[in-house]
């Protein structure tokens, strides 16, 4: 029958057809999860003996899409693992939701970013599995602001210190020593560095990386020694030493640098006695207010439903999430180009929150009336899924999240 939906068809239940577009549809992620996966993937050859390793990177922006929806959020990412046969306990799930949706507006004066991290997973080919949390690293985290620093560099050294973590199997597994986590946490900034200047970056990002490491005083993210052993090694080999590097050299050298700079068994159990969690003094004033930094008259309804009609000809919710998606891209591009500004960060904030909250309240009928604009069957049936889910789910943090760089 024409007009009918697949599922009406006995096609795919709509939740997971939803899931499905919310994975496929592009968001201004993709860019920077593929810039990471053509660094890192060669790498992969020379871990766990060549064996296959899943590297699967959480989109901030899809969890926000399934939440507007009405689909809990540990589902669609249980889901999301799923499609890379992969799977993670409940506890799991929620330790990922957590750190992917800090970056959100709820509640708004606490969305100054996700807590990036990576999640050792299951495969369920039992192969060495990992689930990575980018940040939201073109908004402000008072947490993550390293002075000197551009946004393209904060970007660059949070993302390949989480990758380093998929890559650290000496440090993996039980920690069957007291400062292996620092170890861990040394081998991330060591690597992260030695890439970035690989690259062509100027070694004194590791006088900033050092700066900002030394106001926290967590015992795990200690990791003082070992970027001042890379600045010893740049001054007795050179920085062309780095830059000429293989991949399997610069694995080998960043594992020997944590080695010879880790503190010893004794050091670390006291600074592990004394520490507490890293702290961000003066934080809190770093960020304006919204109302002083926000276009006069700036409507995020109408921004959101504009651009939804200007893609789509049509306001669902599917084209609603295409302009979360398109808006959240223009909004990040101006912020690169004027960072000293927080207006484009907060309507990248503000029009999230919009978004998550307006595909449930929306009166479709009436504002694609208004337009003349007409709704097919699965419009139809998006909307029907959405009016009777429970849109949007909120879910309370289940734990404390440790300072980035975990």
């Amino acid at each position: 029958m024409a007009g009918e939906s697949k599922f009406q068809q006995g096609g795919p239940d709509p939740k997971e057809r939803i899931m499905q577009e919310i994975l496929a549809t592009k968001t201004l992620y993709d860019a920077e999860f593929e810039r990471i996966r053509k660094t890192f993937g060669p790498m992969l050859q020379y871990v766990d003996g060549g064996q296959p390793r899943t590297i699967l990177f959480v989109d901030p922006l899809k969890v926000a899409s399934a939440e507007a929806y009405g689909i809990n959020p540990l589902e669609f990412l249980q889901y999301e693992l799923k499609q890379n046969n992969m799977a993670a306990a409940p506890a799991m799930l929620a330790k990922i939701f957590n750190s992917v949706s800090l970056g959100s507006a709820r509640p708004v004066f606490y969305a100054a970013g996700t807590n990036p991290m990576v999640i050792p997973v299951v495969g369920l080919l039992r192969e060495n599995a990992a689930d990575i949390v980018i940040p939201k690293t073109h908004l402000t985290d008072p947490r993550i602001n390293i002075p000197g620093m551009t946004q393209q560099q904060l970007t660059s050294y949070v993302n390949y210190h989480e990758f380093f973590h998929c890559l650290h199997d000496k440090y993996a597994g039980a920690a069957v020593q007291p400062n292996v986590h620092q170890k861990r946490e040394i081998f991330a900034d060591v690597g992260a560095m030695m890439e970035m200047i690989r690259q062509g970056e100027n070694p004194n990002i590791i006088d900033m990386a050092i700066e900002w490491r030394s106001t926290g005083r967590d015992a795990d993210h200690a990791t003082l020694p070992g970027l001042a052993g890379l600045k010893n090694y740049i001054r007795r080999h050179g920085v062309d030493k780095i830059r000429n590097m293989n991949d399997r050299e610069l694995l080998d050298t960043t594992y020997k640098i944590t080695d010879m700079y880790a503190s010893s068994n004794v050091v670390y159990s006291m600074q592990e006695a004394w520490a507490g969690r890293p702290g961000s003094p003066g934080s809190a004033d770093r960020l304006e207010s919204p109302l002083k930094s926000l276009p006069k008259g700036w409507n995020p309804t109408s921004v959101l439903e504009d651009k939804a009609f200007e893609l789509g000809h049509k306001i669902t919710p599917k084209t609603l999430m295409q302009a979360n998606n398109a808006l959240q891209a223009e909004y990040a591009a101006a912020r690169d180009k004027d960072p000293a500004s927080q207006k484009n960060m907060w309507m990248m904030i503000l029009m999230e929150d919009t978004y998550v909250k307006r595909v449930s309240r929306t009166d479709y009928d009436k504002v694609n009336a208004a337009r003349g604009a007409s709704l097919t069957a699965e419009d139809k049936e998006d909307i029907n899924f959405v009016k009777a889910s429970k849109s949007p789910l909120r879910l309370a943090p289940v734990y404390q999240p440790k300072a980035p760089g975990s």
